[in-house]
């Protein structure tokens, strides 16, 4: 409602589709809320690769998009590979320090990628190049708990499980060091450097690929589910106690880690 009421966000707006090559496109969401935008540009991608095979499509221009797993999980359904980039806006999202750095620099930029899979569902990463999200600093910061250890530093660059640090000059760690930063100086560059000024929440790539082009869907099917399933049932490391491994979503993590928050204060 803020965003409306703020005029950050547009209420009227009307995305407009530009066609860049045979297999190239670019959406402009007009400063609309983005998960409105961001279902018409899969409907779109997945319309352009069942007929060229692959397809590129810049997003611009909107706000926030709410899961991206939805969106690859949709696409794999109906045969497509995809691969989603996300570079946010620096002025606003400066949130995450380059690796050995102690300086918020960089947005969380996520990527997410779909694959189709069989009976078990589709494949999908769907991952901030963080070690934890803002939403959930904001969470622990009103529910008056603690962070998960090694996430955020504070403005000297120690470590803090304290999310009253990071708001206070800190900084959020990027995922895996040296790699999580790497994706997410790229991601940066696509967004802003590629495909221009970065007006508000973030610019978006959305790579499409028809998979059906390098194998059939059944074959692809049933490959997929062979690898699923075997590697799935795998011995466990120490002090994990399931009887066999899961992978959960976007939804299990936030709400495991909000668990978390709670039962630390």
């Amino acid at each position: 409602k803020k965003w409306y009421e703020t005029g950050y966000l547009s209420i009227s707006s009307k995305p407009k589709l530009r066609e860049l090559s045979s297999n190239t496109y670019e959406i402009d969401g007009d400063g609309g809320l983005g998960i409105t935008v961001m279902n018409l540009a899969f409907k779109k991608a997945i319309e352009y690769s069942e007929k060229n095979g692959i397809s590129a499509t810049a997003i611009k221009n909107i706000g926030h998009t709410g899961r991206l797993g939805y969106y690859a999980d949709y696409a794999a359904k109906k045969g497509l590979m995809t691969i989603l980039i996300s570079g946010g806006n620096r002025k606003d999202w400066s949130q995450v320090a380059p690796y050995g750095g102690i300086e918020g620099k960089l947005p969380t930029n996520p990527w997410c990628i779909g694959f189709p899979g069989g009976k078990n569902g589709s494949v999908v990463l769907d991952f901030a190049t963080s070690k934890i999200s803002g939403g959930l600093i904001y969470a622990a910061q009103s529910a008056g708990g603690l962070l998960p250890e090694g996430c955020i530093i504070d403005k000297k660059g120690n470590l803090t499980r304290n999310p009253d640090h990071y708001f206070d000059g800190g900084a959020i760690l990027p995922f895996g060091k040296h790699k999580g930063f790497g994706l997410s100086l790229i991601a940066q560059l696509i967004a802003e450097s590629m495909l221009g000024e970065i007006k508000k929440e973030a610019n978006w790539l959305l790579i499409t690929i028809n998979t059906s082009i390098y194998n059939t869907r059944n074959q692809l099917k049933e490959f997929a589910d062979e690898k699923i399933v075997r590697y799935g049932k795998i011995a466990l490391a120490v002090g994990l106690t399931y009887g066999s491994t899961y992978v959960f979503g976007t939804d299990f993590v936030i709400i495991a880690l909000l668990f978390y928050i709670a039962y630390n204060k």
